[in-house]
């Protein structure tokens, strides 16, 4: 065994690379699939939920005539996480969950970013529609995303009303992607009460800029 002494700046210098790096290694944790080549990251301490079902096992794979969903997570910002909470209509801690769909040929062939949108936001295009009077959405803010491998989409966030209380609301944030090459959708949604996602915006822009396809 060799035994390396080591002077006292050279121990502190050590310790400081050993805080920097449980710090910078902690904060974050990446969720993927490799397969598809889709991840993206959330905070250490959130709550990540498979939900993926499986219905198959035991026979052969179909060939895929239809579009399915092939990949799910949830995850949930919580201090005592609950799966429940990625249905609440106002969650008062950020939820938020992944989606690839694997696209039959003719929906490969005809599906648009507008269409996503519309199955993240409940059957509405919150940016091509009409809100209505009174309002039952406010956009507030829309933008292009290009993953750089020529998959891309969009990412829009809006506020709606909550379906329980009209006084209170409920920010949505939805980024989806597109890979006609491959025949996939991806789809990020996250969302909870106002505030809530006022409060956690830095998070929610962390996740939403980390959430890439690399194939």
């Amino acid at each position: 065994m060799v035994l390396v002494r080591l002077g006292a700046a050279a121990v502190a210098a050590l310790a400081l690379v050993g805080t920097l790096a449980a710090c910078g290694g902690n904060k974050y944790h990446f969720v993927d699939n490799s397969s598809e080549g889709n991840y993206f990251k959330v905070p250490s301490g959130w709550k990540v939920f498979p939900l993926t079902t499986q219905d198959t096992e035991g026979r052969a794979a179909k060939l895929p005539t239809e579009t399915e969903r092939i990949w799910h997570i949830g995850f949930d910002a919580a201090k005592q996480p609950d799966q429940a909470h990625l249905e609440a209509d106002r969650p008062t801690d950020l939820v938020g969950d992944v989606q690839i769909y694997a696209l039959s040929s003719s929906d490969n062939d005809q599906l648009s970013q507008s269409a996503l949108r519309r199955i993240m936001f409940g059957g509405i295009d919150p940016v091509l529609q009409d809100p209505g009077t009174p309002a039952q959405w406010e956009v507030v803010s829309y933008g292009p995303v290009d993953s750089g491998t020529g998959v891309v989409g969009s990412r829009t966030v809006i506020n709606v009303p909550s379906s329980e209380d009209p006084n209170k609301w409920v920010t949505l944030d939805g980024s989806e992607l597109i890979n006609p090459a491959l025949g996939r959708a991806y789809l990020l949604l996250m969302r909870c009460e106002s505030q809530c996602y006022l409060n956690e915006r830095k998070s929610i822009d962390e996740i939403a800029t980390s959430w890439k396809v690399k194939k």
